[in-house]
């Protein structure tokens, strides 16, 4: 199966649930933070010969995303 997000391993975990074992409801809830920072190691670096960084670059994300589904059963398992 391809999807957009192949390194979510929950979303295969969903797709089996649903579909090959026939669950009727299902929960994904995926958090994902991450920082980045450009002068991190140059300023170090330029610290121990006693010079300072006049300028830095960081990025920080955090991303949050809530899958919740219900699926009816199946018409032949109504009323059972």
């Amino acid at each position: 199966m391809a999807y957009d997000y192949p390194n979510e391993p929950g979303f295969e975990a969903v797709r089996v649930a649903v579909l090959d074992n026939a669950a009727t409801s299902i929960r994904l809830e995926v958090q994902a933070h991450s920082s980045f920072s450009v002068a991190g190691k140059l300023a170090g670096r330029l610290k121990e010969v006693g010079l300072k960084l006049g300028a830095s670059s960081e990025n920080c994300r955090y991303s949050y995303f809530l899958l919740e589904a219900n699926f009816p059963r199946d018409a032949e398992q109504v009323g059972t």
